[in-house]
């Protein structure tokens, strides 16, 4: 595997908060909390948790709709 390939599936597995998320996807920290139940997440001890593969995969499924 190169480096590169590593550093892509790194950062595919990589965790993001509620902040990091809403940036992610281009939309506010209320729209997350208004869809949520939408968003591919997860909740540890209450707090929101995104990966960035799921969200990726999310988007990807908003644009073939």
């Amino acid at each position: 595997m190169t480096k590169q390939e590593k550093q892509n599936q790194n950062s595919n597995s990589r965790w993001m908060d509620i902040y990091e998320g809403a940036e992610y996807i281009k939309h506010s920290v209320s729209f997350i909390h208004n869809n949520i139940d939408k968003i591919p997440h997860y909740k540890p001890k209450g707090k929101l948790l995104f990966l960035k593969k799921e969200l990726d995969e999310w988007i990807m499924g908003k644009i073939q709709n």
